[in-house]
């Protein structure tokens, strides 16, 4: 209960499909379904490389949210990079994201941002795990409402080890008129590269525990 999109990848070819939707969202660069010594996979080594589309309504309601990682982050990349989640309007516009994991500017270790009521909001923390091929799971946690009343936490969380939490009063998510799902991709830092290969990518409305 509470899963509002599942990419695993491992389609033989064309869009790739959400299996809770059946929305699909589309190959970005030159990122490109591949096989790696976990399986199939989402390669988003290279600039602008991995997959977006238009976020649906699931993934753009006030609940609580959680973003799933899966992959191999195979080095440090030269600045910040992308993991995913659904971003504000086009991308290009304050606060550009409505929530969202990547790879810190400085390449050493993870942010999780996030929007209330427009006003972007940054929460990072250093990698447990080097960045050197080796597979991982990371998390982020955004306790939200609609009426911005509820004592929460934000979380970064990778594998087993909860890496930062924050303490929150409330969050008011807002996602603009075209809000778009990006995994590996960044519209407001094109020629980034994630320097990643994602292997599952999951979304859920809930605070994962």
């Amino acid at each position: 209960a509470g899963i509002s999109a599942c990419f695993l990848f491992n389609e033989g070819g064309g869009p790739f499909v959400d299996l809770v939707s059946r929305n699909k969202i589309s190959v970005q660069g030159s990122g490109v379904r591949g096989k790696f010594n976990f399986g199939m996979g989402l390669d988003c080594r290279g600039a602008n490389s991995g997959a977006s589309g238009n976020a649906w309504s699931r993934l753009t309601t006030l609940a609580p949210k959680a973003i799933v990682w899966r992959g191999q982050i195979h080095t440090s990349p030269t600045a910040f990079g992308s993991l995913g989640g659904v971003i504000y309007d086009n991308g290009l516009i304050s606060p550009f994201s409505s929530y969202f994991i990547g790879i810190r500017a400085d390449s050493a270790g993870y942010f999780i941002s996030w929007n209330s009521g427009g006003f972007s909001n940054v929460t990072d923390t250093a990698n447990s795990v080097a960045f050197n091929g080796t597979e991982r799971q990371v998390v982020g946690n955004i306790s939200a409402n609609s009426a911005g009343t509820n004592t929460g936490v934000v979380e970064i969380w990778e594998n087993k080890v909860r890496l930062a939490v924050q303490s929150l009063q409330g969050v008011d998510l807002t996602y603009g008129t075209a809000p778009q799902l990006e995994i590996g991709t960044d519209p407001f830092a094109l020629g980034r590269d994630a320097k990643s290969v994602c292997r599952h990518f999951y979304l859920f409305n809930k605070f994962l525990k």
